[in-house]
């Protein structure tokens, strides 16, 4: 969450290639998860804009992180080894040829045997994959390959002692087994995969330089969910979905004399979305008597293409010996997925920022812009369950819109320290929200009165890092110790709403006022805990 923007409404480039997911065990719609795909290790430098968004960079109301990798070494081949107490890792460089070179990443987890080992009643398990391969054709042209991708699996574990009888389990906290139960009873068994694969193409001339993108990326995710945990038993949830992207994108940069640079371009995609869902609940049958129930199928089924375009332009200039520059950009947007979507124009999305070196070391920064972003395609893709129509689109959904004011003051001290102090205001526009409760799709939990007063208190981390490197001839070692929340601060989220069960037998209890209702109650959410690492490197 970026300047109180939802988490899609960040994105991510890569070398110039978009990556829509970057994270393990993403949310699909939205964003996030526990663990990067991206290895850090291969990462060059990254920029990071909450607001004056180039204009080359669309689709975005929050932020815009640009991720630069390495280039391999050119010389020899090289490989580094990453040992930790949740993952291994692998990391290859080197050679193919006199003007191509190599970089390469695959790692592991094995948190599942962790989280076995410390009792929580999820077991994940991450692979991921990262490449680059770049070949320079001549002096003025050249040609890269970006790969990247995730497997992830999110098993159960059903081997916990859930009984609340201290004979049986001697070790009891009834309000832990209470959380146990609860996550086991919802959460289902997940796969999930993503890859985002680009190639780039460069010609540098002598007044700037010509990019094209291609690139495809997509997402598959896979849950399931049987009665009582048990394979054997009825399946209650089967769902598949996926999510895919074909992407095309032409800039070219110039710059004259005068210092004045201009850039403009284009991009074309091309995306689909799928989603299969069949679910199973055991629900009241008042037409059989009191306590009967009866097994009540769902099925949900939908497939949608569309296409966009974007259409950029941006100039800069710095005056007084680059005391003072000065950013201005254009960008329009459209997608044929309805015709409230359709019309370029309604997307005209103007941007500027002033930057003035005031000082040594210190600068005032102010920019303004209206940006869009289209919904998620778990929006755009919903039917409805007698006449197969895209709702939202007979709804009039359209681009989301925010305009960013913002100003501050940085100071530079030097290549590894940078503070900023900025006062923001954002403003959205068409932003979708519950028909039921009208509130919010980004903050679907409160409605804006509450906000304040319900919200989560002040929280804080402290994460330490240390390293100890040695270097041999031909080969170096690194020990490091990592300790993330080193504080042991607990966040508080909101509390779980669970039936009660008998502290003895562990049957459900009803409620004696309505005994065809059981007694429910609610328990607390609790997040955080001290994750201290010890890991190895070895390069050679």
């Amino acid at each position: 969450m970026i300047r109180g923007g939802a988490p899609n409404e960040n994105r991510f480039f890569l070398d110039g290639v978009e990556v829509p997911v970057i994270n393990h065990f993403a949310t699909q719609g939205s964003s996030g998860g526990p663990v990067g795909i991206i290895n850090v290790d291969m990462i060059r430098e990254v920029d990071f804009y909450s607001g004056a968004f180039p204009a080359n960079r669309g689709n975005a109301l929050s932020s815009v992180f640009e991720f630069r990798q390495k280039d391999a070494r050119t010389d020899r081949a090289a490989f580094r080894s990453i040992v930790g107490a949740s993952d291994i890792g692998l990391i290859a460089e080197g050679p193919l040829g006199p003007k191509t070179s190599y970089v390469v990443s695959a790692r592991r987890s094995y948190l599942q045997f962790l989280f076995s080992a410390i009792g929580l009643p999820f077991l994940p398990t991450f692979n991921g994959f990262q490449a680059k391969i770049k070949h320079r054709i001549d002096d003025r042209n050249e040609i890269y390959f970006v790969g990247l991708g995730a497997i992830d699996q999110f098993q159960l574990n059903t081997s916990l002692n859930l009984s609340y009888d201290p004979a049986l389990n001697p070790k009891v906290d009834t309000e832990l087994v209470d959380q146990q139960r609860y996550i086991l009873g919802y959460l289902p068994v997940t796969t999930q995969w993503n890859y985002t694969n680009g190639l780039v193409y460069k010609h540098f001339a002598k007044s700037g330089v010509m990019t094209f993108v291609l690139s495809r990326n997509m997402l598959n995710n896979v849950q399931y969910k049987h009665l009582n945990n048990n394979e054997d038993s009825l399946r209650l949830q089967d769902y598949e979905s996926q999510e895919s992207d074909n992407r095309f994108r032409f800039e070219h940069q110039l710059r004259s004399r005068s210092g004045l640079k201009v850039s403009y371009g284009l991009s074309l995609e091309r995306s689909r979305y799928a989603v299969r869902n069949e679910s199973k609940e055991l629900v009241a049958d008042s037409t059989a008597g009191p306590g009967a129930v009866q097994l009540v199928s769902r099925r949900f089924e939908s497939e949608l293409r569309f296409n966009r375009m974007g259409l950029f332009g941006q100039v800069s200039k710095s005056y007084f010996g680059s005391l003072l520059v000065t950013s201005a950009g254009l960008r329009l947007d459209a997608c044929d997925w309805a015709p409230s979507t359709s019309r370029l124009f309604e997307q005209f999305s103007p941007r500027l920022s002033l930057s003035y070196n005031f000082a040594p070391r210190w600068t005032l920064n102010a920019n303004t812009g209206m940006y869009y972003q289209l919904p998620a395609y778990t929006l755009l893709g919903f039917k409805t369950s007698t006449d197969g129509e895209f709702v939202n689109r007979n709804n009039g959904l359209r681009f989301m819109g925010s305009d960013h004011w913002v100003a501050g003051v940085e100071y530079f001290g030097g290549k590894t320290f940078r503070a900023t102090l900025e006062s923001f205001y954002k403003g959205y526009s068409n932003v979708p929200v519950l028909q039921d409760r009208g509130i919010s799709l980004a903050n679907p939990f409160l409605d804006y009165t509450r906000l304040n007063s319900n919200r989560s208190g002040a929280t804080m981390q402290l994460d330490i890092r240390v390293d100890r490197k040695w270097e041999f001839k031909g080969w170096a070692l690194n020990l490091y110790l990592d300790i993330q929340n080193a504080l042991n601060q607990q966040t508080q989220g909101p509390s779980f709403l669970v039936a009660d069960r008998d502290r003895v037998t562990g049957a459900l209890v009803s409620d004696p006022s309505d005994p065809s209702r059981y007694r429910a109650s609610n328990i607390p959410n609790t997040a955080g805990q001290l994750l201290p690492t010890v890991g190895v490197i070895v390069d050679f």
